[in-house]
């Protein structure tokens, strides 16, 4: 296997330890996602890119900083997706996982805690969000100055401070009522101490107390967020991380047998120097099933006798394709 490869995969678990059902057989090939269609709760099927939404009435800072919404500040429909991209290459990058709230309903991934074992699945979780606590999260994103004018935010600093190398940026996409929010936020340099209170709306610390709360919705939305239950998805992003003709065989006891029927060659398209697709339907159910008991360095073989490592993680509601990315 090609060494910087399995390098890249390893590190890559490191990565995401540090941050945080179809019946239809569809075959392994890269494919975008439509717009989910929705409900209350939920995104609209085509929403409209605006500077904002339609915001709740008046939310009010708690005592925490954090807003609270009236009865009648309820939306009609809420999309999110939030996630971190650090530039540390692209099979990292297409490793990244977001926090997804679509159809009333919270889904993250769950990484363990145990730093030696590198599984190679972070299994999703989810919780129900009512539609008060929906409204909470919209009063609060507006109270932080997220659904006006302004979409980039950079962390404050001096004239002449020195920039940061390998930092990264925070994507966060809002559809409020079927307008579209797409934010950015970085922070090349040393990264600020909050000050007291609640930080300034429309700033790189209100996106930062923003994100945070997602990361953390019991503690915050109290009984409005149910309790976490395990998610089985009916999609997963898979990379094929394909090895050299000249490399060595992997070790028999790291070596699991493919389990889908397309061979490494042909699987999905070319994406980042590897095959790259969205499986679903019943090859999505058949991939989990072996993918859930496999370690990052994990070496597949399918039945031309071809080696592969795999990055694979849960395709989440509404995302882009990341193969189209690579």
């Amino acid at each position: 296997m090609r060494e910087h490869r399995a390098y890249v995969v390893a590190a890559l678990a490191v990565t995401l330890f540090a941050s945080g059902c179809s019946g239809t057989t569809v075959t392994a090939t890269a494919s975008a996602t439509a717009t989910p269609t929705v409900t209350a709760g939920t995104v609209s099927s085509t929403p409209t890119v605006g500077a904002s939404a339609t915001a709740p009435a008046s939310p009010a800072p708690t005592a925490s900083g954090t807003a609270t919404a009236s009865p009648s500040s309820a939306v009609s429909s809420l999309y999110l997706r939030s996630w971190a991209l650090a530039p540390i290459g692209p099979e990292n990058s297409f490793g990244s996982v977001p926090i997804v709230i679509s159809d009333g309903q919270l889904l993250t991934a769950k990484y363990s805690s145990a730093t030696n074992l590198f599984p190679l699945y972070a299994p999703p979780m989810r919780r129900t969000i009512s539609q008060a606590g929906l409204t909470t999260i919209v009063a609060e994103a507006q109270h932080d100055g997220l659904l006006g004018t302004v979409t980039s935010f950079v962390c404050p600093h001096g004239a002449d401070d020195p920039m940061m190398a390998g930092t990264g940026t925070d994507h966060l996409v809002l559809i409020v009522s079927g307008v579209t929010h797409e934010i950015t936020a970085s922070c090349p340099y040393q990264q600020p101490t909050p000050g007291p209170g609640a930080p300034a709306p429309a700033t790189w610390a209100a996106f930062e107390h923003f994100t945070k709360l997602l990361s953390d919705p019991a503690s915050w939305l109290g009984p409005e967020a149910g309790p976490e239950t395990p998610y089985d998805p009916a999609q997963l992003a898979v990379l094929a991380v394909t090895s050299d003709v000249s490399g060595e065989t992997p070790d028999s006891a790291n070596v699991v047998q493919w389990p889908l029927a397309t061979p490494f060659a042909s699987f999905g398209i070319a994406a980042y120097g590897d095959r790259c697709a969205v499986v679903s339907g019943s090859d999505a159910a058949t991939l989990l099933a072996v993918v859930k008991g496999a370690s990052a360095t994990t070496a597949f073989r399918d039945g031309s006798g071809a080696f592969a490592e795999l990055i694979v993680r849960v395709f989440m509601p509404g995302e882009p394709d990341p193969c189209q990315a690579g």
